[in-house]
């Protein structure tokens, strides 16, 4: 992997079985594979934890750690599930921010419907579907970084959106985060620049605003 990861345009797309990984984990014979899988054996914390969710959420957290070790700018994973069954866990580790933001839009795109859905790697509770409303945890996420009474710009709020740390996309941030914080009297707009004009619910690049938690 970070062989790969030396080449400025590698991605990398990953597909990590965990379920087969907590099956085999206390099998002498495969120990040398897991300290290859992880280029560690920090793994072998997993064997001390107990409760299912957080034993998966640790290996999540050391993966992605590793793969930024060996070079990657950007990690970011979901949960694939069929009904409350976990299939497999996906990886995809990228240079460039720009990556992070298309692998995110591709797969809100993608989200399947019926018995299969997807877990963010953020968010253990954002279940995503295609007919999903409720854009509260974005709106969250903007808030707990932004409320600092500094005065920001809507591509500063994008930038922070596209990236690994968070599970939603850029192209979410003007319609399902800005516009409804401004409604509920989140968001205040600045002195537009002269000569400019604004239309409601709209965020060129020349406009200042700023958000705040109460």
């Amino acid at each position: 992997m970070k062989k790969l990861l030396e080449n400025s345009k590698c991605e990398l797309y990953i597909s990590l079985m965990y379920e087969f990984i907590n099956r085999f984990k206390n099998s002498p014979e495969f120990e040398p594979h897991l300290d290859s899988l992880f280029g560690c054996q920090d793994w072998k914390e997993m064997c001390e934890i107990d409760n299912k969710e957080e034993k998966k959420s640790f290996l999540n957290k050391l993966y992605k750690k590793k793969l930024k070790e060996s070079g990657a700018e950007q990690v970011v994973h979901f949960e694939l599930y069929k009904g409350n069954r976990h299939v497999y866990t996906i990886f995809f580790a990228t240079k460039h921010i720009k990556g992070s933001d298309s692998m995110k839009a591709s797969i809100w795109k993608v989200v399947p419907e019926g018995d299969f859905k997807f877990k963010g790697g953020k968010d253990k509770d954002l279940l995503m579907s295609q007919d999903m409303h409720d854009f509260t945890s974005l709106q969250n996420c903007i808030q707990e970084r932004f409320s600092t009474g500094q005065w920001i710009t809507s591509k500063t709020v994008q930038d922070f959106v596209a990236s690994d740390e968070t599970d939603y996309h850029s192209s979410q941030v003007k319609k399902h985060g800005l516009k409804p914080l401004e409604e509920k009297g989140f968001l205040t707009i600045g002195q537009l620049p002269p000569g400019k004009k604004r239309r409601a619910g709209t965020y060129p690049p020349q406009i200042l605003f700023r958000i705040t938690a109460e």
